[in-house]
């Protein structure tokens, strides 16, 4: 029989082992085994939410965090004023900040924006777009809003207010029927008509899926618009109070603008950003009648 002396087989042994450690080596050229280079991030820390209200010559610190999985490079900030009536004006796409340099893998960054005390309208929303680019020239952004709020010392509303409450005695209010029956399922506010004929004037629709009246709600008028309707209710909104900055204040600091509501319910309030720029109405849902297969509201809207 055929015998192999010790240093064959360690020899043997060392190669396989050489065989093994290559196999599994990251500097190899199988493609499964290169690390991915991700994309950078860039996190809001602070405020809480990604908008507030300020008033001219109020300043805001905004934190943001900025990571990547090998090196970070560089970071700036973009700003664009909108007014009201939601056209970008004066300010739009500028740089405000940096660029600046920056490096490491995880980077906090504090900014601190003061608001124009010229030049900037009343209700205008300041979208700060914040940068963060690698050393692979990859990047990602995130945005804040500043919504600027009219002098304090005003004390007035922009705009008229016309009222369409439930009647004290009857209970008897407007109503909306589902898209089920077929008709009455649009609201116009102006004319106060829940059979609106011009296809402009159809500032809601009633839009349940068959067979279940759901009680969803679009705005017909703004196809293509995404951001059109909130929902909130009377823990965060005042609708026996409402004037146009509250109602204007509600719609922006939400994080549930929409071009189409959930299932509404009693007690639900819904804001309707109105094709008659920079108009709104606000409805207080009262009843969801389901025999009926209707919404039972009151509601105000804003005009000149």
């Amino acid at each position: 029989m055929k015998r192999y002396s010790f240093q064959n087989l360690f020899f043997a042994f060392a190669a396989a082992l050489l065989l093994t450690w290559t196999g599994c080596c990251p500097d190899c050229d199988d493609p499964s085994e290169i690390p991915v280079d991700s994309d950078p991030q860039i996190t809001l820390m602070s405020p809480s939410e990604a908008y507030t209200l300020a008033y001219r010559g109020q300043s805001v610190d905004i934190t943001f965090r900025l990571d990547d999985n090998e090196q970070l490079a560089a970071f700036w900030v973009e700003e664009t004023w909108t007014s009201v009536y939601g056209t970008p004006y004066n300010i739009i796409g500028q740089t405000w900040y940096g660029p600046q340099a920056i490096s490491g893998r995880t980077f906090p960054k504090q900014i601190t924006y003061t608001v124009p005390t010229t030049l900037i309208q009343d209700y205008t929303t300041i979208t700060l777009t914040a940068y963060v680019q690698d050393n692979k020239t990859k990047v990602a952004a995130t945005s804040f809003k500043i919504n600027v709020l009219p002098d304090s010392a005003s004390g007035s509303t922009a705009y008229e207010i016309t009222d369409y409450a439930a009647d004290p005695d009857t209970k008897d209010a407007d109503t909306i029927f589902t898209v089920l029956k077929g008709s009455k399922y649009y609201f116009s506010f102006i004319t106060r008509s829940n059979n609106p004929t011009a296809a402009g004037n159809r500032d809601i629709g009633e839009v349940s899926i068959n067979p279940t009246f759901s009680g969803m709600l679009n705005t017909p008028n703004q196809p293509g618009k995404d951001s059109t309707l909130v929902v909130t209710n009377a823990s965060k909104f005042n609708y026996d109070l409402a004037t146009y900055e509250t109602i204007w204040q509600a719609y922006v600091t939400s994080n549930q603008i929409g071009d189409q509501t959930s299932g509404l319910k009693a007690g639900d309030i819904v804001i309707v950003k109105m094709v008659t720029k920079p108009h709104f109405a606000v409805m207080r849902i009262l009843e969801k009648n389901n025999t009926g297969g209707f919404l039972k509201f009151e509601y105000k809207y804003t005009h000149n």
